[in-house]
């Protein structure tokens, strides 16, 4: 794993706990309303309400950003392990590649779900829209693959298969990385804009 990498990660354990924290904090006490009359149109959502549901998106995100990150589950890990197999060589070794596509169905289903309510943040938002796409990609190209290799179909094609699908596979795993670490640097973002936000409000609370 990269210094990258690992700072990514080690970065990620950190925000998740900050980021709610700060998100919640930002979002102020909770709304009460009073009772509409019946024959009323249904009110908007009150301020302190909608930013909790945005602060349960981020959070979401977060979570599922560590998940594609984390040590040897990782999308980078498993595309590590997809170049060590060598398939355009003239002796791949299949052992050596690891993971299934029906690893990241959970996690892109849980960020899309995120994904419907919206962070209340355009740039972030987008990057959630573009690990999605990317994801969904990788998971198009691989899932016929995943099965050729359970059934050691390259014994029979003597890796044919394999190696028509090899550059669609490198540039699937290399654009999910790079939305991935495109919602990284979102994130971080939003985090140091809530922990500026959040700063002068605690200082006012200790004075």
């Amino acid at each position: 794993m990269s210094e990258r990498v690992r700072g990514r990660v080690a970065h990620a354990r950190l925000l998740l706990p900050g980021l709610c924290c700060a998100l919640l904090a930002a979002c102020g006490p909770s709304d009460r309303t009073a009772t509409a009359p019946s024959n009323a149109a249904p009110p908007a959502l009150a301020r302190p309400t909608l930013d909790r549901l945005q602060a349960t998106t981020r959070g979401a995100y977060g979570t599922a950003y560590y998940r594609l990150v984390a040590d040897n589950r990782s999308v980078a890990a498993k595309y590590r392990s997809y170049l060590r197999m060598n398939v355009p060589g003239t002796a791949p070794n299949a052992s050596a590649f690891h993971g299934s596509p029906s690893e990241l169905h959970p996690i892109l289903s849980d960020l899309e779900a995120a994904r419907i309510d919206g962070s209340g943040d355009a740039a972030l938002d987008a990057a959630v829209d573009g690990v999605l796409a990317a994801g969904d990609r990788l998971v198009d190209v691989w899932t016929p693959l995943d099965a050729y290799y359970a059934s050691k179909g390259f014994l029979e094609d003597h890796w044919a298969r394999a190696r028509a699908a090899d550059d669609d596979m490198r540039r699937a795993f290399i654009g999910l990385l790079e939305r991935i670490d495109t919602l990284g640097t979102e994130l971080d973002r939003v985090q140091d804009a809530l922990h500026a936000q959040r700063s002068p409000r605690l200082k006012e609370i200790v004075e």
